[in-house]
């Protein structure tokens, strides 16, 4: 059988058989099921601060990005270094990593998925290069895919060549090729088992949306998106939702929280901003928290932290500023129930 065949029949294999499974990109979030909005125990964790639903501080980690356990342990990023730490908050290891965008903990609270970044040599120029990486929690790098000249169907001199926006940041850069923000894990639930199947990635400059398989090696899907996605997942097994900073079908006018669907390759937008106050500029993300309900997380103009829950329909059901945002824009902002890490983690 060819290759075009076989990856034809194993397409159509995966698309029948996942019709009677339940399939989320959200580590702690399946479909048909849901976070209830009841629980006095919530707290969006924005960067490594905790908040309430009412956008009062409740909690601060030194670092930048964080990825705290349930057993109380948590994953840190800051200053071009990843490091993870016990629940009593020692040092287990370190790890000479930029992260940037988003550091979370995997579905069996076994992993630690990010992304980073360094930089590659191309005709004499320095461009930061982003990686999908994988580490387990003995500090052992278990996956890594690497957006650069060797990619297959992904290459760096075909791509626009950008000003670097954070090169301050990173090693001086000053320029790019790629700009990834979001990366989740794709997940099947089958007879009450979670089973990793993939994992997806999105890439704002070039408005793209990556699927990749189990093994992180391999781009199966690419999705072209009306907008400047933000953060994409999968909503379920023919979906992926996504926040885009500007709709390009709309002259770039509003930001939007957008639903592709697989099947008809369409757009549905569930959300506008279109009031150039709540507007971010190139930030925010939109996380599925069950029963057609989202969280949007996004830093408009003047403001640095702001959050809405919304329903399928756009309706806003919550909404508040983050009172603290400790000079941090908000960006991948995770809604859940992080009790058994305050309860577990007993380091000063």
């Amino acid at each position: 059988m060819s290759k075009v065949k076989y990856y034809i029949a194993t397409m159509l294999f995966l698309f029948v058989s996942c019709q009677q499974l339940q399939i989320s990109s959200h580590a702690l979030l399946l479909e048909n099921e849901k976070i209830d909005l009841n629980n006095k125990n919530l707290k969006i964790l924005s960067y490594c601060e905790f908040y309430d639903l009412d956008g009062q501080f409740f909690r601060g980690i030194p670092g930048t990005f964080c990825a705290p356990f349930k057993n109380g342990k948590i994953a840190v990023s800051s200053e071009n270094q990843l490091k993870f730490y016990d629940e009593k908050n020692k040092i287990l290891w370190v790890k000479d990593e930029f992260v940037h965008h988003q550091l979370k903990v995997g579905v069996h609270e076994n992993t630690i998925l990010a992304i980073t970044s360094n930089y590659k040599v191309i005709d004499d120029k320095k461009y930061r290069q982003d990686n999908l990486v994988v580490y387990d929690l003995n500090g052992q790098l278990q996956k890594k895919f690497s957006f650069n000249e060797n990619t297959e169907g992904f290459n760096y001199r075909d791509l626009t060549e950008l000003k670097e926006t954070w090169s301050s940041e990173n090693n001086g850069l000053s320029y790019e090729k790629t700009h990834f923000n979001s990366f989740y894990e794709i997940l099947k639930k089958e007879n009450n088992q979670i089973t990793l199947i993939g994992y997806i990635a999105n890439e704002k400059q070039h408005r793209k949306i990556y699927q990749f398989n189990s093994d992180l090696t391999k781009i199966v899907r690419t999705i072209k998106t009306d907008g400047h996605a933000h953060d994409a997942s999968f909503l379920n097994q023919d979906k992926i939702i996504y926040y885009a900073n500007f709709i390009a079908s709309e002259n770039f006018a509003n930001n939007a929280v957008a639903i592709y669907d697989l099947n008809q390759n369409t757009f549905q937008y569930v959300y506008r901003q279109r009031d150039g106050i709540l507007k971010s500029i190139a930030r925010g993300s939109v996380q599925p928290i069950g029963d057609n309900k989202f969280l949007i997380s996004h830093s408009p103009e003047k403001v640095l932290g702001y959050f809405e829950i919304i329903d399928l329909s756009g309706q806003v059901l919550k909404k508040a500023i983050l009172r603290r945002a400790a000079g941090l824009y908000v960006q991948g902002a995770l809604l859940q129930d992080f009790s058994d890490f305050f309860k577990n983690n007993t380091g000063n």
